[in-house]
């Protein structure tokens, strides 16, 4: 990393690649090969990184890296081969309306079947019901796409490095006229991650990681203790909002380390602040 790293980083992902399930059926950005991934913690941990959850790291750390997970693909068990090898404590943010019921990424769903998606306007319940059938088919028998079901979700979350947390129900940006969902959505997702191990019920990743100042107050107002973004730059070592860096797909946005070093860019966050700021004031996501 060029320069002086900064203290302490909070990094994202959202699926890693399965070979053997050939490309990505839809958003190949999102996922990631595991070889990448191992690349990355090796170089972090060379330069003496200590790998903690969000907000454990020691006052006297210089360096520290959390790693998260969004969403909840199947995939992600992959992952628990470089959490042993690095002794790297984890957290997977999950949607729980994907595992519960078995639905594919709406996200994702879309993009196959062309179909139009606003991902910080749209009723994402409204959507999953009227999913494409022949879209959802293909998605949930594809390794790279398909969410975990409850019973891999058991296994997944009793290994040692694992944590779960909160991303809300349906995957519902609380931003807009959706704010008012925000305690349904996390009371929902608390009901169904409650039967599982080690799960932080007070921590919520973003959906779409869309926020205004006015979703911080609500949410940080008794229904959570911590929200993290998708902002970019450095977390800090504790408090109450963790601004993460979102990783993508080494072959469409460069190597993960040089993503880490173009997230500090002030224009870079800056960008990101204006698009949240934008979505969540459209007419169409106003109270």
């Amino acid at each position: 990393m060029r320069g002086e790293p900064p203290m302490h980083l909070c990094l994202l992902a959202h699926g890693l690649t399965v070979p053997s399930s050939g490309p990505p059926l839809a958003h190949p950005e999102l996922f990631i090969p595991l070889a990448d991934v191992d690349e990355l913690l090796g170089q972090l941990a060379d330069e003496h990184f200590q790998f903690v959850l969000p907000g454990d790291a020691a006052p006297e750390a210089r360096r520290t890296c959390s790693f998260t997970f969004d969403d909840g693909y199947a995939n992600n068990a992959l992952f628990l081969t470089l959490a042993a090898k690095y002794a790297l404590p984890f957290v997977l943010f999950v949607s729980s309306i994907n595992i519960a019921e078995q639905l594919p990424f709406l996200w994702d769903a879309a993009s196959l079947a062309r179909t139009r998606w606003r991902h910080w306007a749209d009723d994402y319940r409204q959507a999953y019901r009227d999913l494409d059938p022949h879209a959802a088919r293909r998605l949930l028998g594809d390794e790279n796409h398909r969410p975990f079901t409850p019973e891999e979700l058991r296994a997944f979350s009793g290994d040692r490095w694992t944590h779960l947390a909160l991303h809300t129900h349906s995957h519902q940006p609380l931003v807009g006229r959706f704010l008012a969902r925000a305690a349904q959505e996390l009371e929902e997702n608390v009901r169904f991650l409650s039967q599982f191990p080690r799960v932080l019920l007070r921590d919520l990743a973003l959906p779409c990681g869309l926020y205004t100042p006015l979703t911080a107050r609500r949410l940080l107002n008794g229904l959570v203790d911590r929200i993290y973004t998708t902002v970019g730059g450095g977390a800090t070592r504790a408090g109450p909002i963790v601004h993460r860096i979102s990783l993508i797909s080494p072959g469409i946005g460069g190597s993960l380390m040089s993503q880490i070093e173009t997230s500090f860019s002030w224009k870079v966050k800056l960008r990101r602040q204006i698009a949240i700021f934008r979505y969540s004031a459209s007419p169409l996501n106003r109270l």
